[in-house]
């Protein structure tokens, strides 16, 4: 691959990386050395020790992740971690956001349309069904993603998004 995608793939994950812990962790308690393990056996992560224990120390401080020290017969004691309430607040935040983002994304993908504006010229009827069906779709989840994901690719600034989106402008605010 050239230095440019190799780059961006490095972007994404690190984007996407608290939201891959809180989820990690949302399944009951874990020592750092397995969520990196867990998380580098997840398809497209691959996570390296010294991103993931510098991030859970900054969740611990900002309140997302509680941890504690356990001994062990096997080596030095280990620390465990464990998603706090505000850590769950946070992920049922990240969640709707980062599918409409997704949506957004898939909703750009080879239509050639502004989706705020609708479909380029020269396009057929069908393809019109088609976008305004992807558009349509329910999010599984319950969340408005999709229509988020039409905020985001029509230009939409953030308070907006939020606002379709569901997600309180605090949700931007570190802490």
């Amino acid at each position: 691959m050239d230095d440019f995608f190799d780059n961006w793939t490095v972007q994404v994950r690190k984007g996407v990386l608290e939201l891959c812990l809180l989820s990690a962790l949302e399944g009951g308690e874990c020592y750092g050395y397995e969520l990196v393990k867990r998380l580098s056996a997840t398809p497209g992560l691959s996570v390296a020790e010294g991103s993931i224990y510098p991030l859970l120390s900054r969740m611990k401080s900002a309140g997302l992740v509680g941890s504690r020290l356990e001994e062990s017969n096997a080596g030095p004691a280990r620390k465990y971690y464990q998603v706090t309430e505000a850590g769950r607040d946070r992920l049922r935040l990240m969640r709707p956001y980062f599918e409409a983002l997704v949506a957004a994304v898939r909703g750009l993908q080879g239509t050639g349309a502004d989706l705020a504006t609708g479909p380029r010229e020269g396009r057929g009827e069908k393809d019109e069904k088609d976008e305004k069906d992807l558009r349509d779709e329910k999010d599984l989840s319950g969340s408005k993603a999709p229509d988020a994901g039409r905020a985001i690719a029509g230009g939409v600034q953030g308070a907006a998004l939020q606002k379709t989106a569901g997600v309180p402008e605090s949700v931007n605010r570190p802490g």
